[in-house]
């Protein structure tokens, strides 16, 4: 359960590290990480604590801690969707089936048991990404078309 639940947080990790064609401007202030949930408190995946190191993020070695609760099961055709914009445009959007994602990266199957959720992972920025601040809209649904969670995480590189 530990590894499936870090792929949706590597899924946000990956996303701040893909390269954009974004213009990075001198005047802008690079933000710290922010995160607000826009489901409710009957999400399955219940996010408790979020942080970066550093923070804001920077090129080369970063990490996320992420920590929260799976009140149900994870099973087959749970979907995460990731969107990531800088300014106006997008610069990355995907739609992953949680538990395709977990099989083609490891040896877990789904269900995934409900429980807690404690991730580390580290993850690189290439130095070719542009400083500046990314809006990621994070949200999924269970199998059975239940809310599986709903961020909007601002983050600055």
């Amino acid at each position: 359960m530990k590894f499936s639940s870090a792929l949706l947080f590597t899924a946000i990790a990956s996303a701040i590290a893909l390269p954009s064609e974004v213009e990075e401007r001198e005047s802008k202030k690079i933000h710290p990480l922010s995160y607000k949930s826009c489901g409710d408190l009957n999400d399955v995946l219940q996010v408790e604590s979020l942080t970066l190191d550093p923070n804001p993020l920077e090129h080369g070695k970063n990490s996320i801690i992420a920590n929260g609760t799976l009140t149900e099961d994870i099973t087959e055709g749970t979907m995460i969707s990731v969107r990531v914009k800088a300014g106006a445009l997008t610069v990355y959007h995907k739609e992953l089936d949680l538990c395709d994602l977990a099989k083609s990266k490891s040896d877990i199957t789904c269900p995934i048991k409900a429980g807690p959720i404690n991730i580390e992972k580290e993850f690189e920025i290439p130095k070719n990404i542009p400083h500046t601040n990314l809006k990621i809209a994070l949200s999924g649904t269970t199998a059975d078309g239940g809310q599986l969670t709903c961020y909007n995480i601002a983050v600055g590189i």
